[in-house]
């Protein structure tokens, strides 16, 4: 087993051991995405709770990957949908020429 790679990093005011997801530039810009969710919510709140900040944070990016796996699924319904119309199309048309070509 491979030990990870990491990456030093500051969310927020934590400076972290996070490891590398795909590549750094990948890594730092996840980073800075957190970092930037994490402000505005520290923005929109009355009190310093970094736990709550932390918990906020992580269950809006929780319900974003939700949607995201959501729609995924419906993409992937109306995918096989389309791809069972253009089967059944071209078993037909195969039907269609292979009968023709039978009557010569």
């Amino acid at each position: 087993m491979s030990a990870e790679e990491l990456i030093r990093v500051k969310i927020a005011n934590a400076t972290l051991q996070v490891p590398i997801y795909i590549d750094e530039a990948t890594t730092l810009k996840i980073v800075e995405e957190i970092s930037k969710r994490f402000k505005d919510i520290e923005e929109e709140s009355v009190r310093i709770d970094t736990q709550a900040f932390a918990l906020h944070t992580a269950f809006t990016y929780a319900i974003e990957k939700h949607a995201l796996e959501q729609q995924q699924d419906d993409d992937n319904r109306t995918m096989v949908k389309a791809l069972d119309k253009i089967t059944t199309r071209l078993d037909d048309l195969t039907d269609r020429f292979t009968l023709n070509d039978s009557d010569q």
